[in-house]
Order: structure tokens, then C-alpha cells, then sequence
């Protein structure tokens, strides 16, 4: 009995070293056949694993060096880009701090000034010369470069009178007026762009043309450039105080102006597109304005708190 007990103990022993020896990759083929013949399945497994090449354990020092080798490897060929990356990442970055300090910089020096709705605005710039801005209007300037560069951006309409001294410019999106020193008058809405000289010389460009103006000339855009028009400037009849004179106009042109100048909406047929005016009204009384428009061109319209709706008369 303890023989037989004896026996099976020593079988399971030599089992356990087999399997460890199995485990380790070490098993001949000939103690495989032996002690496994009666397991063709694990034996198909074991053959498929040996053509594949893949061993069934490695040892700790071994998989330990393949590791290395890899990260060393990896490691070669990724950290050139890595640093090429980290370069120019830190060029961007840069970039993008020096122009944010420029911006920055800039908007502590700009000063701009708006005119609202319903509102006229006389304002000095650095070297004392004096803009009138008309309702709905915007202009905008360097005031630390100004001793030596006289430029200022205008969205709008507004009336200059330019302090004598270096080149004075006005740029706007539809073209660019230049003087010594005069008093002139420049408008620039959506795709429209007028100017008039009053006093001196002005210079008016724009993408395909240039006029030279003296006082009682003024030009507006056209197709081909600008149009050159003579007018009687007077101080009596002028936008400052609150008289819109108009000669054949688009009446788009006159409605607009008098939204601005009320701070009211107004809607009109759309027949009218295409109509001209001649004509004024001043902004001291809507009723008033609004009749001088329409009375003359047969229409009406009614008003509700600060919405306008112009139509049709009918007899």
C-alpha cells in the first residue's frame, strides 16, 4: 500500500517537472511524445506555437533586455520630431504673444469716438483740428503717433477742419481723402463715397481713381471712378445744423438718413427703389421731415411710437 502510494506521488512529481519544463520551453520532443502522447490537442497547440515563433515563456532577463532594446529604439527615432515639434510649438506661441502685445499695445494708445443714433458730435483731435460727426458715426486713431502721422479711420459721415501742419488722411472702406489744412466734408456708408471741399485743396482717391478738389467741389463714387460736381458750400444749409439738402438722390439714401437722424424704422413700398429726390428736411421735427418727403412724391405715412410705414397716396 505505501508502495503504490509511493508510486503515485513520484508520477505526480515527474508530471509537475514536465509541465515546469513545458512551461519553460525546454521539453524535448522526445519527453513530449512521452508524457503527452495522450493529449493530441495540447500537442497541435504546442506544434503550432513552435513554427509561429512564439515562444511559450521567456525569462525574466531576457524579456527584460527585448524591453530595453524597444524603448531605446522608440525612443531613437521619435525624439528628434518630438523636439522639431516642441520647436515649433514655442515658435507659434511666441508669435501669437507678440502679436497679442502689439494689439494690446495699440488699443492703449487708439482713441475712437462715436456718434449715436439721433446724435451730432463735434470732437478735437491731438493737434486741435475739429470733426463733426453725424449721427450713426465712428471715427478712430492713433493718439501716440499722431505728431507724425495724421490719420484717422472713419465709418460714417463727418465734417473736418484741419489745423495747418503735416499730411492729414481720412481712410475709409470706399476711398481716402488727403489734405494740408482745410475744412471738407467726407461720407462713406455700405458701397457710397462723397467728399466736398469747403476751404483749400483735398485730395480724394479711391481703387481706380483720383480727383484734386478746390472749395465748391465735391465728388461721389461711381462706376467708372468718381464724379466731380460743383455745389455752393454755405454754412447755413449744411448737415451740423440739422439741414439734409439733396439733388437727385436715391431715396433710399434720404430714408435712411432721416432713421438716423430720428432713431426711428421705416418701411415704404418697394416700388420706390430706384426713385430720386430732390429736396430737404432738417432734423428738428419728424412730421415736418417726413411731409417735406413725401408730399412732393405723392405718398404718405403713418407713424406708430418710433416705427414709420410709407405708402402710396390714394385720391
Amino acid at each position: 500500500m505505501k508502495s503504490e502510494k509511493n508510486q503515485t506521488m513520484f508520477n505526480d512529481n515527474q508530471h509537475n517537472e514536465m509541465y515546469q519544463k513545458l512551461l519553460e520551453n525546454r521539453l524535448s520532443e522526445t519527453e513530449m511524445a512521452e508524457h503527452f502522447s495522450d493529449n493530441p490537442k495540447l500537442l497541435n497547440l504546442l506544434d503550432t506555437l513552435k513554427n509561429s515563433g512564439t515562444p511559450v515563456k521567456k525569462s525574466d532577463e531576457h524579456a527584460w533586455a527585448e524591453l530595453v532594446a524597444k524603448r531605446n529604439a522608440t525612443q531613437a527615432r521619435i525624439k528628434p520630431q518630438n523636439i522639431r515639434t516642441l520647436a515649433a510649438t514655442l515658435s507659434v506661441a511666441a508669435s501669437i504673444l507678440i502679436i497679442i502685445g502689439l494689439v494690446v499695445l495699440f488699443r492703449e494708445t487708439e482713441i475712437k469716438h462715436i456718434a449715436q443714433a439721433g446724435e451730432h458730435l463735434t470732437v478735437y483731435l491731438p493737434d486741435s483740428s475739429q470733426v463733426t460727426l453725424n449721427a450713426e458715426t465712428e471715427i478712430r486713431y492713433d493718439q501716440k503717433s499722431w505728431d507724425t502721422d495724421r490719420t484717422l479711420e472713419l465709418k460714417g459721415e463727418a465734417f473736418f477742419e484741419v489745423k495747418k501742419g503735416s499730411r492729414f488722411t481720412v481712410q475709409t472702406l470706399n476711398g481716402t481723402v488727403e489734405v494740408l489744412g482745410t475744412s471738407f466734408n467726407t461720407f462713406s456708408r455700405a458701397n457710397d463715397f462723397r467728399a466736398a471741399c469747403y476751404t483749400g485743396k483735398v485730395k480724394v482717391s479711391n481703387a481706380v481713381d483720383v480727383e484734386i478738389l478746390t472749395p465748391g467741389e465735391r465728388v461721389e463714387s461711381v462706376s467708372t471712378g468718381l464724379k466731380k460736381q460743383t455745389f455752393k458750400p454755405s454754412e447755413n444749409s449744411d448737415w451740423r445744423n440739422g439741414v439734409f439738402e439733396y439733388e437727385s438722390i436715391d431715396l433710399q439714401i434720404v430714408i435712411d438718413e432721416i432713421q438716423r437722424q430720428f432713431k426711428v424704422e421705416i418701411s415704404y413700398p418697394t416700388d420706390l427703389a430706384g426713385r430720386t429726390y430732390t429736396g430737404n428736411f432738417t432734423n428738428k421735427n419728424i412730421d415736418d421731415a417726413l411731409q417735406n418727403i413725401c408730399i412732393p412724391m405723392n405718398l404718405t405715412y403713418k407713424m406708430t411710437q418710433n416705427k414709420i410705414e410709407i405708402f402710396h397716396q390714394t385720391n
